[in-house]
């Protein structure tokens, strides 16, 4: 008898807590490193909550007390990251909805808005909604873009029941969104995490000052992230200033072909240039290894509206960075004394690569270190779980 009270009591409380779904069907990059880090801190739940996580195989092994892995079989998932961008968007949604249907949950984590928000916009969604937007509306330059953005998404929130929209770095996005929301979602900044530090790594030690500069470009090689523009300002750089440099290239192209091109085409003009490009992924140990080996980080991004954990690495490293003068990017290097910001032209990115080569600096390692601690995966998790705990369940 007592057996049956003490498990009755178990099922009571599992109705009535909360159940939150995770979809993330791309683990690519960072992608997979954000999930790690929340699925530690809900390792760390009391079990106010019960999750479910829909992703890809990687995480088999992913199940605790609080939360139930349903993983995407591996086929679907390569499938998926070969559609064309609208097809991707459609499948991702019809998915969302298929593991909405299986599990009934309470509330749906979107681990990034992009892929599903226009079918959000125009069929719904049956279940609240909570996303990280990795896309801010008040930072975006063109002034019909960012007021087409922020339209578009105050229909969203109206279209579906949406709860919380994370900003990665976006105190000035979140406060501007809330005043348009007006208490119907709320927005919140979430700090966008760096790869912790291993013992291996020891502590960050400043730059060199070799007498050949060691200028680093990490991650994913695209247009948005304005490689095409970098190559231009290396093709205008003095032949004396790239005398004294050595240019890395560590990542994979989005559109191989196109990059092969333009590599090519770069070093036929310029063979005098140092060019090292390795077209690889990187664990967190060999990237942090990398990091160690430059001098100068080059971010000459293109939509600096969006944040990115390139940065509070490079804080972390102790390594000054390039980057854009405008939008969230160039705000956060000029406040934390990141480096230096220009306007992401060919000539603007010459005269500051030779600036750079010169022995002009714009970095501040104490202030750096503190960007870099603010950005903690155990804070990111944090801040993420916080309002998904709020409320109770409507099962029951």
């Amino acid at each position: 008898m007592a057996l049956a009270v003490i498990s009755l009591s178990i099922l009571c409380c599992l109705l009535l807590m909360k159940k939150v779904l995770i979809f993330e069907p791309f683990t690519a990059g960072h992608r997979k490193n954000f999930l790690d880090w929340l699925l530690e801190g809900i390792r760390r739940e009391t079990g106010t909550v019960r999750f479910v996580l829909v992703s890809a195989r990687t995480f088999s092994g992913a199940n605790e007390e609080n939360l139930e892995f349903d993983p995407i079989p591996d086929e679907e998932s390569h499938r998926l990251s070969r559609l064309p961008w609208w097809e991707k968007r459609r499948a991702c949604y019809r998915l969302l909805q298929s593991v909405c249907r299986t599990h009934c949950p309470d509330e749906v984590l979107l681990m990034e808005l992009t892929p599903c928000e226009w079918h959000l916009l125009l069929f719904g969604c049956s279940v609240p909604v909570s996303a990280i937007a990795f896309v801010q509306p008040p930072e975006i330059h063109t002034a019909w873009k960012r007021q087409f953005k922020i339209t578009f998404t105050r229909m969203l929130a109206w279209r579906v029941d949406l709860r919380t929209l994370y900003y990665l770095n976006g105190n000035r996005a979140a406060d501007h969104m809330n005043r348009l929301f007006r208490g119907r979602t709320q927005a919140l900044p979430l700090p966008d995490p760096a790869v912790p530090m291993t013992r291996e790594a020891g502590p960050p030690e400043p730059a060199s000052g070799r007498s050949n500069l060691r200028f680093l470009f990490f991650g994913a090689i695209s247009s948005r992230k304005g490689v095409g523009v970098l190559f231009q300002a290396l093709e205008l750089l003095d032949a004396e200033f790239a005398d004294q440099a050595i240019f890395l290239f560590r990542g994979k192209p989005e559109t191989p072909d196109e990059f092969e091109q333009a590599w090519k085409q770069l070093q036929a003009r310029r063979p005098d240039l140092r060019l090292d490009l390795q077209m690889e992924y990187l664990s967190d140990r060999d990237m942090i290894r990398v990091f160690d080996e430059c001098d100068v980080v080059l971010m000459p991004y293109l939509r600096p509206e969006y944040s990115s954990g390139v940065l509070p690495i490079a804080a972390g490293r102790l390594r000054m960075v390039l980057g854009p003068e405008g939008g969230l990017l160039g705000r956060l290097i000029q406040a934390n004394a990141l480096g230096m910001t220009v306007p992401i032209t060919p000539s603007h990115l010459k005269e500051a690569l030779s600036r750079i080569i010169r022995g002009e600096r714009m970095f501040d390692p104490e202030r750096a270190l503190q960007f870099y601690e603010s950005s903690s995966p155990e804070e990111f998790a944090q801040q993420l779980l916080n309002p998904l705990k709020q409320g109770g369940s409507s099962h029951g």
